[in-house]
């Protein structure tokens, strides 16, 4: 066996987030997308995004997420090899919240 390592450069991704309020201050979510990434040896690709997270409000407009997206692309051909790309991405954060609102008893929740 050998190991192919190839980096992936300017990827981008839009897609929607989804998630419940498991406590008054808890969220969590799914998530779902598309993705263009530019990979070493290959260009662009296409992929599907999909993961999931929560975040906790920690005081007032702080917030801690935590969040872990799988991507998969398109399957990449080198003549009559085929080779199925993907990545698992984690993140954790600190988020400050603005609340554009006048009133302070609306909270800024999850964008």
């Amino acid at each position: 066996m050998f190991g192919l390592s190839a980096g992936v450069n300017n990827r981008w991704a839009i897609g929607v987030r989804a998630g419940t309020m498991i406590t008054t201050s808890t969220l969590v979510y799914a998530k779902v997308g598309y993705t263009k990434a530019d990979i070493d040896f290959v260009g662009d690709t296409d992929g599907i995004v999909w993961g999931g997270g929560a975040e906790m409000e920690l005081s007032g407009p702080v917030h801690l997420q935590a969040d872990y997206s799988y991507v998969d692309y398109d399957a990449i051909s080198f003549g009559p090899v085929a080779i199925d790309a993907d990545q698992h991405v984690v993140r954790v954060g600190v988020l400050y919240k603005i609340n554009w609102t006048s009133s302070s008893t609306k909270k800024p929740y999850l964008k």
